[in-house]
């Protein structure tokens, strides 16, 4: 049988030889490819944006680590907008190989906020109370903690309060902050 130059004369053998049902293809299409980059360059980003303890409690690896360590050095410093570009790049790069669904996932969850910081917005809670509330706020505190020295927090409150009136934030706010810190024991 002589060799057939062209396709359609290959094709009229057997129509349905070497057809390729939809996504039976291997690979992706660059769009997706694009998106899922993107995808991971956002993570980084935001990876980078993060404190560097809080890196420990994520599956990523210590070269990782290392990466974005470097990102972090390079992150506020005009000079190097495109070397901090380029580092990002590499912790992108790094995350891919990685399993960086699995650190979106970390993230997502409700890690929450340490113990002695969720004692802290209790005690900015109260202190936003007892501006708003006057003495009855600090009745209601020491309702609670009764070991509060009463006078004292009284006249930061007082204080506090005036502070606020007149629009401003300052020795008040901070030393009625201290008190109840000290009352709440945190």
């Amino acid at each position: 049988m002589p060799k057939k130059q062209f396709q359609w004369e290959r094709d009229a053998e057997d129509p349905d030889e070497g057809l390729i049902a939809v996504g039976e293809r291997e690979g992706r299409g660059g769009v997706q490819r694009k998106k899922e980059a993107e995808a991971v360059f956002a993570l980084a980003k935001e990876l980078v944006a993060m404190a560097a303890h809080e890196w420990e409690h994520l599956p990523i690896s210590d070269t990782a680590r290392e990466q974005l360590a470097i990102a972090k050095e390079l992150e506020g410093r005009a000079r190097h907008r495109n070397g901090y570009r380029r580092q990002l790049l590499a912790v992108a790069g790094v995350l891919r190989k990685e399993d960086p669904d699995a650190v979106r996932a970390a993230l997502d969850q409700d890690v929450g906020a340490t113990p002695k910081d969720r004692a802290l917005m209790e005690v900015e809670v109260w202190r936003t109370r007892l501006v708003e509330r006057g003495d009855d706020g600090v009745n209601a505190l020491l309702e609670i903690h009764p070991d509060g020295d009463r006078q004292r927090l009284r006249t930061l409150t007082r204080q506090a309060r005036k502070e606020a009136a007149k629009g401003t934030i300052g020795k008040g706010h901070k030393a009625l902050f201290a008190a109840l810190r000290e009352t709440m024991g945190v």
